[in-house]
């Protein structure tokens, strides 16, 4: 299973060359991700769905996007958590939220994990995977986009 995460480009630190730890964080209800399969069975392409469903808070393309691999959740966070189902306030019905991950747990796993080739970026209908030379000047690609 894969679960999306949707990135704001204002939240990349150019300094750090990385997302900014708060990008991975709990609000109320969870951590808020989008699974991959139920955008598959939309019968959608990511860059696409993700628009429809959060284009204005990610305020349009160009945005990225990151590949999150529940391996690398089951095996980095072995107490546990829980994947929970609930649509979205914009009605995205593949909504879900991870539960039982505390934010500096989260924040310190997206340090590390956040990164190519698991990281696209939207400027257009397909994610184009970013490759390490590119995400650490994605600001660039940002403003060309």
């Amino acid at each position: 299973m894969q679960l999306i995460r949707a990135l704001h480009r204002d939240k990349y630190d150019d300094e750090r060359q990385r997302f900014t730890s708060d990008s991975f964080k709990n609000n109320e209800r969870g951590i808020s991700v989008i699974d991959a399969e139920c955008i598959h069975e939309a019968g959608a392409e990511y860059c696409v769905y993700i628009e429809r469903y959060y284009g204005k808070t990610l305020d349009g393309q160009p945005f990225a996007y990151w590949v999150i691999e529940m391996d690398c959740l089951l095996e980095d966070f072995k107490d546990g958590f829980e994947i929970v189902k609930e649509k979205s306030t914009t009605g995205d019905d593949c909504h879900r939220n991870i539960v039982g991950i505390k934010n500096k747990q989260a924040q310190k796993w997206a340090k590390k994990n956040c990164k190519p080739p698991n990281v696209f970026l939207c400027a257009g209908d397909i994610g184009v995977c970013l490759t390490k030379d590119q995400f650490q000047n994605l600001s660039t690609a940002f403003r060309t986009s």
